[in-house]
């Protein structure tokens, strides 16, 4: 943490210009035994108090008075005595300066190492006596005055976690190496302080899958905390579900929240089996609302219409009519099991929640072309049609086609032809087409008829026997 001070800052200092002792500034009058009687300067004022400038006049005085062969030589006697008298003294100052600025230094640094070191000795005894606050000032003086050492950097961070200063107590454990004491200590910071940032919950995730003592199991409590209540749903938040279960409580929100996160997952089969093993051991409440929920969802959507699925779906709309979703997939298992009425009624009772959803109109008037109820079936698929952007939700084609069939079934086979003819022809169209034709033949409408089967020769002339029909001399005849 402390990083050493290579260069002195000279201004910090002064001299006596009495007893020359180099001091700090500021203890001149406390550590100078001239007091306040004495005459304190900086370095450079010193240095220039110490020339002796009048010696460089005299030399060149007696220089010029002893002759003109002397006074070739005043200049260099001037300037010998300008070294010694002027320079040589400066220079000598200043390097006492230096050096005294050294010692200054070196008395004060072992001073400062003598009180450092008391302090932490009473910063301990008021650690492990438990007065935090008293310990904690002291190690802050010792660690200014240098002392530095793991211990001290730990002790420093265990005082703010016990004040609750948790940032303060996390950036001290920062920089102590690594060991479990330490871990679980950063883990109680994050815990305490509520911490829910991704590098506290990552944190917080890595001690309760390594550590089976109780910071391990605080930290897995915490973690269910925070995805509980915000709602977070991953491949994490499994993991630290199933080990809660497991080591510490089987609590049904808990269960829940499991089998939620694990359909937000797509682990539909997993969803369905913690769900059926769940739903039998807890009892009523919202925790059992959230699992039929979510269990008949993963049911849905693996498309289950066996009849165990069935009876959750059955449970789920008894518990929200409006769920949609179950409601479509439990028609569907009526339809197929051929319970036409009750599939009526329970699209009938969707209609009511959900009087314009387009889906579940077409859904209901396909279910009344099965029962053999076409006009009944016509009126919900005009209903779509009459409808401003239906397509968006039924393609254009799909609607027609189930029209086209449903006025053949009624007999109305003019507006049956109407919505056939519309469509690009396939052979789904072409099957309806000749069903068609048969029809209009049935009636004696020979010429509609043919219109029929030209027009599925047009599409393929291999088709069943339109070819010969085509050719057959009842259709020659004109109208």
């Amino acid at each position: 943490m402390h990083e050493e001070q290579n260069i002195i800052n000279y201004d910090d200092f002064v001299v006596c210009i009495k007893c020359n002792k180099v001091l700090l500034k500021g203890n001149q009058k406390k550590h100078c035994l001239c007091g306040v009687n004495g005459n304190y300067v900086d370095f450079n004022t010193y240095a220039k108090s110490k020339e002796k400038p009048g010696w460089v006049v005299a030399a060149v005085v007696l220089g010029l008075c002893t002759g003109a062969g002397f006074f070739i030589f005043s200049p260099l006697f001037g300037y010998l005595a300008y070294k010694s008298k002027v320079v040589k003294p400066r220079e000598e100052a200043i390097l006492h300066c230096r050096q005294g600025a050294h010692r200054v230094l070196y008395k004060t640094a072992k001073g400062q190492v003598e009180e450092g070191k008391n302090l932490l000795s009473r910063a301990f005894d008021n650690f492990n006596a438990g007065n935090y606050q008293e310990a904690l000032a002291d190690f802050k003086i010792a660690y200014e005055l240098g002392q530095d050492s793991q211990d001290l950097y730990k002790a420093i961070g265990i005082c703010n976690l016990n004040l609750n200063n948790y940032q303060e107590a996390l950036k001290w454990f920062s920089i102590v190496n690594p060991e479990q004491e330490v871990d679980q200590m950063k883990a109680r910071c994050y815990i305490e302080s509520q911490d829910a940032s991704p590098e506290a919950l990552d944190f917080l995730y890595g001690m309760a899958k390594t550590f089976p003592q109780k910071i391990g199991k605080d930290s897995l409590v915490y973690l269910v905390q925070v995805y509980k209540n915000t709602g977070l749903k991953d491949e994490k938040s499994i993991e630290i579900y199933k080990s809660y279960l497991t080591k510490i409580s089987s609590d049904p929100q808990i269960k829940a929240k499991l089998i939620e996160a694990l359909f937000s997952e797509k682990k539909y089969q997993e969803c369905i089996d913690y769900g059926k093993t769940t739903l039998a051991e807890i009892d009523e409440g919202e925790e059992k609302n959230t699992i039929v929920q979510f269990y008949s969802w993963a049911l849905a959507e693996l498309r289950d219409l066996t009849h165990e699925a069935v009876q959750v779906y059955m449970e789920r709309l008894k518990r929200e009519p409006a769920d949609l979703k179950i409601r479509l997939r439990y028609g569907e298992y009526l339809i197929k099991e051929k319970r036409l009425d009750e599939c009526i009624l329970l699209y009938k009772e969707g209609l009511k929640i959900f009087p314009n959803n387009l889906d579940l109109k077409y859904r209901l008037g396909i279910v009344y072309h099965v029962s053999s109820m076409y006009h009944e079936a016509i009126g919900e698929l005009q209903t779509i049609a009459r409808t401003e952007g239906f397509e968006k939700v039924i393609p254009k084609d799909q609607l027609y086609f189930a029209l086209g069939r449903a006025f053949l079934k009624a007999n109305l086979f003019d507006l049956a032809y109407k919505h056939f003819s519309s469509l690009e022809l396939t052979y789904e169209i072409c099957d309806m087409l000749y069903e068609l034709g048969i029809s209009w033949e049935k009636a004696g409408e020979v010429a509609n008829a043919k219109k029929c089967f030209e027009t599925i020769y047009g599409f393929d002339i291999n088709y069943r026997d339109v070819a010969k029909r085509i050719l057959d001399n009842k259709y020659k005849l004109t109208t």
